[in-house]
């Protein structure tokens, strides 16, 4: 039940950790590891997260809602009910990861084509259902 909201966290490790019930409403995020973490009904809405890491973590109805993320790495990861709605994505990963469904990108803005999706279907635009390119020339 932490609250985050605004924070600046940088260089973290949040490995191993169960984090239930929290908040990273408008958070910076960078460098910061959340590998092996169990994250239940978290909040990242509108956070900006660089260059993080969720390494085997077990994420399960999480809200990156709105979020800016870039060069961040899901690899070997449980997903269920994750959604990524209205999300500005730079570069994500999501090699090797459980999808357990309900991954969402509606409107989600993808501004890089240096992206791994694993398992997730891909529609015939190369992204996630309901995701759209938006590649500055």
């Amino acid at each position: 039940d932490a609250r985050f909201d605004g924070a600046r966290i940088t260089g973290t490790w949040f490995n191993d950790a169960t984090i239930t019930d929290t908040r990273f409403i408008g958070a910076t995020i960078t460098g910061t590891r959340f590998d092996g973490a169990r994250i239940t009904d978290a909040q990242f809405g509108g956070a900006r997260i660089t260059d993080a890491r969720f390494i085997g973590a077990t994420i399960t109805d999480t809200r990156f809602i709105g979020a800016t993320i870039t060069d961040t790495w899901f690899d070997g990861a449980t997903i269920a009910n994750a959604r990524f709605n209205y999300a500005t994505i730079k570069a994500i990963r999501f090699a090797g990861i459980r999808d357990q469904g309900g991954i969402t990108f509606e409107r989600a803005k993808f501004q890089s084509k240096d992206n791994d999706f694993g398992p997730i279907k891909l529609g015939s635009n190369g992204l996630p259902k309901g995701a759209e390119w938006d590649i500055q020339p």
